[in-house]
């Protein structure tokens, strides 16, 4: 665990206690997730990126399952993140924006679309990748088969800054919403 996933996971563990919440006595949720990715992420950047996904939600008892784009059949309430390049010169240049389907657009399948740009260093980059993942796959367990309009979430260095201070990406309610999303996905 990097020095930065663990400050975030002091601090959820620590809202956590806080609150009350049962969350670190309960075993790990699996959640899928699917990252297709034609952006061409530099293979570090994403590597880092989804271990601190991965390191994030393991303190609210949901183990980030990493399935490879290429299996078979997946199981419901499986997440596809799809990484498309953006490109340089918008308005809103040195952010990863990601978007979240306002629907579930297949029946086995949780869909978001991620915009990715190099932000700077790998580092700031994987960790402004990374909030926007865990921002996304919150969001669809948050709403886990609700349907409303689409989300839009927007990271940049200073996202970067709060994560790596260990700032908590999600509020207590959030968090509950989110537990409680995988916890019907596994049913």
């Amino acid at each position: 665990m990097t020095s930065v996933a663990r400050l975030v996971a002091a601090g959820v563990i620590a809202a956590l206690a806080l609150a009350g919440s049962e969350a670190i006595a309960r075993p790990d949720i699996p959640v899928f997730v699917v990252v297709r990715d034609y952006a061409a992420v530099p293979p570090d950047v994403l590597r880092r990126a989804t271990q601190l996904v991965t390191d994030v939600y393991r303190p609210l008892g949901i183990g980030i399952v990493w399935v490879d784009q290429d299996a078979g059949a997946l199981r419901a309430g499986t997440m596809r993140l799809t990484m498309l390049r953006r490109t340089a010169g918008r308005e809103d240049g040195g952010r990863i924006i990601g978007i979240d389907a306002a629907e579930h657009l297949e029946p086995r399948m949780h869909v978001a679309h991620i915009l990715f740009q190099d932000i700077g260093d790998t580092g700031v980059t994987a960790k402004v990748l990374a909030c926007v993942m865990a921002r996304l796959i919150g969001g669809a367990l948050q709403s886990s088969g609700a349907t409303g309009s689409a989300t839009i979430i927007r990271a940049g260095r200073d996202a970067a800054e709060h994560l790596g201070q260990g700032a908590a990406l999600f509020t207590l309610e959030e968090v509950k919403r989110i537990q409680d999303g995988a916890l019907a996905l596994a049913r």
